[in-house]
């Protein structure tokens, strides 16, 4: 069955049936293989993240520090139309106060891409190890997008744990 249908259990809860659905405006891990994490980002002209605000909800996925990002993309489901805007960035922001790490990190700002593109980042921040703990924003040149949605993409690797030998035991066991 799909996800669509549901049925309501003994406590009244509204209960779906396959996967779950991954739309959401905050970020969510949905894939991990081995040290490999990828981060899946959904928004649309309402709901985007946007760097310029700084606010977080504490919902966001955190790419950890030292975590390397191994890459990035976007791909368009519906065109972004905007009042005055005409480009769109993928960045990091802080996870502490949500100030600017990179604005456009993982993809400098681009032309709106069209219906159905996969628009591949090429950010200075792929290919980097994280210094801090970081959030992934999105940021369109300006603060009234009418139209569009996209999804976000990030393929990271967490840290390389350290091979420190661990205290030796000494006394009576």
């Amino acid at each position: 069955m799909a996800r669509g249908n549901t049925w309501t259990n003994s406590d009244g809860l509204e209960v779906g049936f396959g996967t779950r659905d991954s739309y959401n405006s905050e970020g969510a891990t949905i894939r991990t293989k081995g040290r490999q994490k990828q981060i899946e980002l959904r928004f649309n002209a309402t709901d985007y993240a946007d760097v310029a605000t700084g606010a977080l909800t504490g919902k966001e996925a955190v790419i950890p520090a030292g975590s390397t990002i191994v890459s990035m993309s976007m791909k368009t489901l519906t065109q972004f139309t905007a009042t005055t805007a005409t480009t769109l960035a993928v960045g990091l922001k802080d996870t502490t106060d949500g100030t600017t790490i990179d604005a456009d990190g993982l993809l400098a700002a681009t032309a709106f891409p069209a219906d159905d593109v996969v628009t591949a980042g090429a950010g200075a921040d792929i290919g980097t190890i994280t210094a801090e703990d970081a959030v992934v924003s999105v940021d369109p040149d300006v603060a009234d997008l009418l139209t569009g949605e996209a999804i976000v993409f990030v393929i990271y690797e967490d840290a390389v744990p350290t091979s420190a030998a661990p205290a030796v035991i000494t006394g009576e066991i």
